[in-house]
């Protein structure tokens, strides 16, 4: 039986001005329990999967990671892995990746009319992802330097191809279908790069 346990907030008393905010006290005492319990964090607000936990590393997750978690596991299988993943789109969670298994899963069940709904959905997903000025162009620190929002830009196009890789290999697409998929891929499914990227090399 799954159930829920309300948690009584802790606010320490140097952070007393954050009870004028629901927001803040629902992210910090949830960092707070977390950390109090040694749990991980299951959590979709980009600010609190941000926040370090001491004593923890990577230990907050969103519903995206869950799902593929659950896939992998073999609790879910791909259909309602992709499906799920879907959803998420549709309610507009942002900076989400596509597996690769998802868009060829989608490919196979639309392959008589190629790209269909989802596939659609997914592909504005990306582009309307690289619009948003939410997208972090800092630096990661890597060598060389890579500001964040290009390399989740390379990533989706990386997903594409790839997908494209796994279509071409599988022998259930005709030619005819294999093309169709290319064609649309280039056409609609490539995002430009992100926004206020282009809006500093302009």
């Amino acid at each position: 039986l799954k159930v829920f346990k309300g948690v009584t907030p802790k606010i320490e008393p140097k952070d007393k001005n954050l009870l004028n905010s629901l927001y803040a006290i629902a992210e910090i005492s949830s960092i707070n329990y977390a950390e109090e319990k040694g749990f991980p964090l299951l959590t979709d607000d980009r600010w609190t999967q941000m926040m370090p936990i001491r004593g923890s590393t990577n230990n907050q997750f969103g519903t995206d990671a869950l799902l593929s978690d659950l896939y992998e596991e073999d609790i879910i299988d791909l259909e309602g892995y992709a499906n799920s993943f879907l959803q998420l789109c549709k309610w507009r969670y942002r900076f989400l990746l596509p597996d690769i298994e998802i868009l060829v899963f989608f490919a196979q069940q639309y392959k008589k009319n190629l790209a269909g709904e989802p596939l659609e959905t997914i592909a504005a997903y990306g582009r309307n992802c690289m619009e948003d000025p939410g997208l972090f162009l800092g630096l990661e620190p890597t060598d060389p330097p890579l500001p964040r929002g290009v390399k989740f830009h390379m990533e989706w196009i990386s997903k594409w191809i790839r997908s494209l890789i796994k279509i071409w290999q599988d022998e259930s697409f005709n030619e005819k279908q294999q093309k169709k998929y290319t064609n649309w891929i280039y056409k609609y499914a490539l995002p430009e790069s992100p926004k206020e990227d282009r809006k500093s090399v302009v």
